[in-house]
């Protein structure tokens, strides 16, 4: 666990000291870059043998999830995303980071929690996470839309007042236009 809040560490410092220091920044994005790859078990002394494709799935999950906290939370700090929406954002990429640098100690939980094999609990989750997004999404669609269908509402009130002012106010005299000077 300590190796995931280093990570995350290292993903708020990039975040924050991007527009004051960009080399310490840059340091706190190497930093986790490298941990990531370090936790998810790339060593030294590994050889082509020992890399199997569960390690090449664990390295590039880790460094995805990884950039999806950056993304998330750049986006936050640039105001392109809201707060509300980029939570989902990083509790995505905590989970993918948890699974990806502890695969065994999660996936053993998840399998005695349910009874499944690796695999299918890998697509229940995938299929959770789905399924959570769609969700929120369309929470916020409905809430947009409700948003829009209230905003016309109000600005066919506010056209029609304007129309009952100007019919009722008469019109303003034409102002005396005074003749140009002539040498």
């Amino acid at each position: 666990m300590l190796g995931g809040a280093l990570v995350l560490a290292s993903v708020f410092a990039f975040v924050a000291l991007r527009k004051r220091n960009r080399w310490l920044a840059s340091l706190g994005l190497l930093g986790g870059v490298a941990l990531v790859l370090f936790l998810s078990g790339l060593t030294p002394g590994l050889t082509a043998a020992h890399v199997t494709m569960e390690f090449k799935l664990r390295v590039v999950t880790g460094l995805l999830s990884f950039l999806m906290l950056v993304a998330a939370l750049e986006a936050v700090r640039r105001t392109q995303m809201h707060e509300r929406y980029a939570l989902l954002w990083v509790a995505t990429g905590l989970v993918i980071l948890l699974f990806a640098l502890y695969p065994t100690t999660v996936l053993v939980w998840l399998q005695r929690l349910t009874g499944m094999q690796y695999v299918t609990a890998i697509v229940i989750v995938i299929f959770a996470f789905l399924l959570l997004v769609s969700f929120h999404f369309s929470i916020m669609l409905s809430r947009a839309r409700d948003d829009a269908a209230r905003l016309a509402r109000r600005l066919a009130i506010l056209e029609q007042r304007l129309l009952e002012v100007e019919r009722a106010t008469p019109p303003a005299p034409p102002t005396a236009r005074r003749p140009p000077d002539t040498p």
